[in-house]
């Protein structure tokens, strides 16, 4: 499964320590004016979203339109492989309402199918293709909406809204949903759990992707992986209740290689960074090992909260 570190122009370059890094970025999270270009070093794989969950919150209402141009701009001469995603409408946790929630798989389905249009008036290069993004707020909702995303056609997957909701069994049949309709070729937008990331892998699951080492950085965690643990530094203002870093451990992450007290260190964007580059060398070892396993491990599907091996 590929991983995609979220990623904005306040972050560490990630591309400037390790090879093989896939990056996710939103229009929200970097200037109007920024370009791919602006990278030193270019990652191996992009996806570009339309960033809806920031969006919503911003007193410029981005269109459709907006963020394609957003993204023909971003891309230009770029060769690595990107996905573009099209602006979606999220569907929030504490929507209990399926009018609520069907208006926003609406409004989701019309505006994939506007930016479907303006790809067919684009001439893409090769290494440019389509993430269409599922919403829905259960199960039903959830095919509902891959149904007709399919009926619309894309390159490849994604399903979006599942980033606030903390029930694993929740998560993973929103997922199952999708996958009975689209496939395996399904993005899952905004993981934190190790417990779900490690099903995903289960389910051979195309890509997901997640901002916890850089999140975690800015509040003073410090991931360590082979058994994958969390700590936080002795500066953090957190409860006691917390493990806090007594001393560094051993460990060969690009920025421990030259002074393993830097994590350490708190109060400022410099640190916080190299934090983030830390917890995601670990993040990574963790997914690898949770890869390697796989390879010995029968995978376990979950519908309606209740486990269940694939029938195939």
């Amino acid at each position: 499964m590929k991983f995609f570190v979220s990623w904005s122009a306040a972050d560490p370059n990630f591309v400037s320590y390790f090879s093989d890094v896939h990056l996710l970025i939103s229009p929200s999270t970097v200037a109007q004016s920024w370009t791919l270009n602006c990278l030193s070093t270019m990652p191996s794989e992009i996806i570009l979203d339309s960033g809806a969950f920031t969006l919503m919150r911003h007193t410029k209402k981005w269109s459709q339109k907006d963020v394609f141009e957003w993204q023909m701009r971003a891309v230009r001469g770029v060769t690595v492989p990107v996905w573009l995603g099209h602006l979606d409408q999220p569907v929030p946790p504490d929507c209990n309402s399926k009018a609520e929630t069907f208006r926003r798989i609406e409004t989701t389905l019309a505006r994939a199918y506007e930016f479907v249009q303006l790809v067919k008036k684009t001439n893409f290069p090769q290494n440019i293709q389509t993430l269409g993004v599922i919403q829905g707020g259960d199960y039903e909702s959830v095919r509902f909406c891959a149904r007709e995303m399919a009926r619309i056609g894309f390159d490849l997957y994604g399903i979006g809204s599942l980033a606030p909701l903390c029930n694993t069994a929740t998560i993973m049949e929103r997922i199952s949903g999708a996958m009975e309709i689209v496939g395996k070729r399904l993005h899952i937008f905004g993981v934190s759990s190790l417990e779900v990331i490690k099903l995903l892998i289960d389910w051979n699951i195309h890509s997901c992707d997640s901002s916890r080492p850089t999140k975690a950085a800015i509040y003073g965690d410090v991931f360590y992986s082979n058994p994958f643990r969390t700590f936080t530094v002795p500066s953090s203002r957190k409860d006691k209740s917390y493990n806090v870093l007594e001393q560094p451990s051993p460990c060969i992450c690009p920025i421990c290689i030259k002074n393993p007290y830097t994590i350490t260190v708190t109060g400022n964007k410099k640190s916080n960074n190299q934090r983030a580059i830390h917890n995601y060398y670990h993040l990574r070892e963790e997914i690898n090992q949770m890869e390697r396993a796989h390879l010995f491990h029968k995978p376990q599907f979950i519908k309606s909260g209740v486990y269940f091996a694939p029938s195939s």
